[in-house]
């Protein structure tokens, strides 16, 4: 199935966006901006988000033929929905409902903001909302689509999201994903292992390219364990942080009162080469996946499962687009030069006695 972009479509998704780009928002100091994510897309106007609008309606587009449906009149749910812009744009593309999960409170006040801006009779379709993609908020069999785009590489623990994700589908649902974090291509392994480095620099011995980078963690962790103790020597509050590497605000919490009560030190400084953690926000940051090891896992979650490499192409270049599908159609043999990795998850129509597809999964 092929989709076209339909042309009211684009210029109603551009005109909302030309709105939602004057949104004054109250940032949350040291976190990412609206603005930082979606530097086109928010941009000035003019040829820059002209072409970000054009990227953005097709990157969707895709994922719907990979889904083999278009958005029209569905119901879809996007898990790690971040500032709200795929919401506002599945209500362009005429989706009966758009939610969003989103763990950032903040991240999903813009979202709301954004929503706000739109026409009434669309406003009403989008629903961002504060929560857990492992426990999503929503009754049984109420999408017909849930994304999760560029996010299951962020999720703490992402098997809990597949069984949810299982949940909420109707019958003859599916789940897309779509992640650039594909860890079978080498390069991308090599660059996603220097974002993590980058992640734990320590800025009193390390040098710092960004000094005020949202994504450096030590001074993060060195905030929380203040907090939760300011009596602490500013040393042990930054051997603390160092030694905190990978947990969340709550495990820091409970380090911080182990140290006070019995003079311990955590073991869990970074090492290179793992996964690094936001402390804050509760997430890991760039997971890696086998595309092929990670389409087992969802099939045994009850899924009939396809899966593609990734190359490019939503800029709309025919030749790109063209390589795109060939390499694609091959991707057991090309999956290790792929940028990124596309799922197509199938709820079936029935199910087994164990709840499986009928051939197992």
């Amino acid at each position: 199935m092929k989709l076209v972009v339909d042309a009211t479509a684009r210029r109603r998704f551009g005109a909302w966006i030309d709105e939602i780009a004057r949104i004054e928002f109250a940032v949350t100091p040291g976190e990412p901006t609206p603005q930082g994510y979606y530097t086109d897309l928010l941009g000035p106007p003019g040829s820059e988000r002209d072409r970000a609008l054009d990227k953005y309606v097709r990157y969707y587009l895709d994922l719907f033929e990979l889904a083999g449906s278009p958005p029209r009149s569905l119901r879809v749910l996007e898990a790690g929905t971040g500032f709200g812009l795929g919401l506002v744009l599945l209500a362009a593309l005429g989706a009966e409902h758009a939610s969003g999960v989103e763990i950032v409170p903040w991240q999903v006040d813009f979202a709301r903001l954004a929503k706000s801006s739109l026409p009434d009779d669309y406003s009403s379709r989008v629903e961002p909302v504060v929560g857990d993609v492992g426990e999503l908020p929503y009754p049984s069999e109420s999408f017909d689509v849930v994304l999760s785009l560029e996010a299951i590489s962020h999720y703490l623990d992402y098997p809990p999201f597949l069984d949810e994700a299982h949940r909420v589908l109707r019958p003859g649902g599916v789940l897309v994903i779509s992640d650039g974090n594909n860890g079978l291509n080498p390069l991308r392994r090599r660059a996603t292992h220097q974002i993590w480095a980058s992640h734990e620099v320590d800025p009193r011995t390390d040098a710092i390219e960004r000094p005020n980078s949202p994504w450096l963690f030590v001074p993060k962790r060195e905030r929380i364990v203040a907090e939760t103790d300011p009596t602490l020597d500013p040393e042990v509050v930054h051997e603390l942080a160092l030694r905190t590497s990978g947990m969340v605000r709550l495990q820091i919490e409970e380090a911080v009162r182990t140290y006070v009560e019995r003079g311990t030190f955590p073991d869990s400084r970074y090492r290179p080469g793992t996964l690094t953690v936001h402390p804050d926000q509760e997430m890991v940051m760039e997971r890696l996946f086998n595309p092929f090891a990670l389409a087992r896992e969802v099939a045994g979650h009850g899924f009939d499962v396809r899966v593609r490499g990734h190359w490019g192409g939503a800029n709309g270049s025919r030749l790109i687009r063209v390589a795109n599908g060939l390499l694609a159609s091959a991707s057991r043999a090309t999956m290790v030069t792929a940028r990124g990795f596309r799922i197509a998850a199938f709820k079936p129509q029935t199910l087994d006695r164990r709840g499986l597809p009928p051939h197992g999964g």
